[in-house]
């Protein structure tokens, strides 16, 4: 009978809700008894006495083509020296980048790979510079992935459809939709807007091309009201040039004093609860963990009408339409002017609340013994 030791792979530290879920479910599993083992390139901010951390060190600068070679082949031989020492039950990873180190790194040794799938990186990838030979890769490593690891868990249905149309998957690939994490959290019922009249509104995500800021920026520039303020909680973390033209954007159109820019906060759904309305705009999302965070502030939210977000919010009144330039516009002109239509949106907000509100951990724990039950 094997331990119930998990190997995981993770390079580095990132802000962002993929980051999170990974050590939710590491931690998740390290409360139910089993050891987990990342291997990274540096200590990351996740304790527990069931978590143990393998650094390896790469010579080469990190984010080259090189760097991502050389961490791919230090950590397959890492994950082998492990195997070799402990008797590891199976992988867990987030990604079909890091399935495809799972799947080397167990390679005649029997040991089964569960990947969790965040984003699809294919479509994404496409949105990146290099798009060519970024996608070419991302389809390697998805078809790489569906065809060797055990089971495939996409977290939402659209992601879980697509996998299954353009790939002759031999994996099971099943889903698992994100939770709401902070329904414990106690925040106050008072929006800023009660003390000076102006009404909040929020969004938090990385700043990239498909999470779509700037769509959100023109439509507010366009409505009537001018008692508004927009606070953007994140950063350009991956270097990608569009923080920068989001501040073009505002310099251009002198919206200094309506947008705030806020960079990454610590405790931003204390602040997403202060405000009256939470928006997300993008244009393909894998894991919208940044709007079932506002969900379970109780804040109203809104966002595009991509499957990925309706599938969250499933009420007509709650999305709008990006092919359409004034759809934004005129959902924040009637929210900024109709009080009953502020009601229904909050109402209809925490009915999608109620269905995620659930035990994320224990399902991905099911998961687990459902790829080692053989080995159980």
């Amino acid at each position: 009978m094997r331990k119930k030791t998990i190997i995981s792979f993770y390079y580095k530290h990132k802000p962002g809700g993929f980051t999170a879920r990974l050590y939710k479910a590491w931690q998740g599993l390290a409360n139910n008894g089993y050891q987990i083992t990342y291997i990274s390139t540096e200590k990351l901010p996740v304790e527990d006495e069931n978590i143990t951390a393998k650094i390896i060190t790469c010579r080469s600068k990190p984010g080259t083509a090189i760097f991502w070679g050389e961490y791919f082949i230090r950590a397959i031989f890492s994950a082998r020296k492990i195997i070799k020492k402990d008797q590891v039950c199976c992988f867990l990873v987030f990604s079909f980048f890091y399935s495809s180190l799972a799947i080397l790194s167990g390679f005649g040794k029997g040991i089964k790979t569960l990947a969790f799938i965040r984003a699809d990186d294919v479509y994404m990838s496409g949105l990146k510079t290099s798009a060519k030979l970024r996608t070419k890769v991302h389809v390697l490593l998805e078809r790489f992935g569906l065809r060797h690891a055990a089971l495939v868990v996409a977290t939402n249905q659209k992601m879980m459809a697509s996998l299954k149309s353009r790939n002759n998957a031999k994996a099971e690939v099943s889903y698992l939709p994100n939770n709401i994490v902070n329904t414990d959290t106690n925040y106050t019922d008072k929006k800023y807007s009660e003390d000076d009249g102006v009404f909040r509104f929020i969004t938090a995500s990385v700043l990239n091309e498909g999470k779509n800021i700037l769509y959100t920026l023109q439509a507010l520039n366009k409505i009537k009201s001018t008692n508004w303020e927009f606070l953007i909680v994140g950063d350009d973390i991956e270097n990608t040039g569009y923080g920068k033209r989001i501040e073009q954007y505002i310099d251009d159109h002198n919206l200094q004093n309506n947008v705030k820019l806020l960079g990454w906060k610590d405790d931003s759904d204390k602040l997403i609860s202060r405000c009256d309305l939470f928006i997300i705009a993008t244009i393909m999302e894998g894991s919208p963990n940044a709007l079932l965070e506002a969900l379970g502030t109780r804040t109203s939210c809104i966002g595009s009408d991509i499957p990925e977000i309706s599938e969250i919010l499933q009420y007509p009144n709650l999305v709008f339409d990006l092919n359409n330039p004034l759809s934004l516009t005129d959902t924040l002109d009637k929210f900024c002017s109709d009080n009953q239509f502020r009601t229904e949106l909050a109402n209809l907000s925490a009915k999608c609340r109620e269905r995620y509100v659930f035990d994320w951990e224990e399902r991905v724990i099911n998961f687990v013994k459902k790829v080692t039950l053989n080995d159980q």
